[in-house]
């Protein structure tokens, strides 16, 4: 497993940020680290929607608006 680090924001409340950390599979890190510069797009899209499944998964206690707002590569 692999980590990312995450800076979340809410859009109901600007003011909120939240950094968070992420386990996911080294596969996923690898594509999101890249920002699709090497990937093909459907790679990268999968990619990106995991990640934010995995974020929903084990981060529940998010604003239920929340987006990414900064990810550390």
């Amino acid at each position: 497993m692999a980590k990312l680090y995450i800076t979340v924001g809410d859009d109901d409340n600007k003011e909120f940020r939240k950094d968070i950390e992420l386990e996911i599979d080294g596969t996923t890190a690898l594509l999101i680290r890249d920002r699709g510069q090497t990937a093909d797009y459907d790679d990268y899209s999968r990619a990106w929607d995991k990640m934010c499944d995995e974020i929903s998964y084990q981060h529940p206690e998010l604003p239920r608006n929340w987006y990414i707002y900064h990810i550390d590569r």
